[in-house]
């Protein structure tokens, strides 16, 4: 299941796979695990050491409110 936003030129969202799914050679799962089977992606993500910053943040934010 694929959930997309769209920021202007810019797409992000997040997929999430079923436990038993073989990804193709090839394809990527997307830019950065959130939790098993669910990874976030953002075309700018890459280029952007500030953006890894902030979603590094955000996933780190998210694991306190877990604990």
């Amino acid at each position: 299941m694929q959930i997309e936003l769209h920021g202007g030129f810019l797409h992000y969202g997040v997929m999430a796979y079923p436990k038993d799914y073989k990804k193709p050679p090839g394809v990527e799962y997307g830019d950065r695990k959130l939790i098993d089977g669910l990874w976030y992606y953002n075309e700018d993500y890459k280029g952007n050491p500030a953006l890894q910053k902030r979603i590094e943040a955000l996933i780190e934010k998210g694991a306190h409110r877990r604990d």
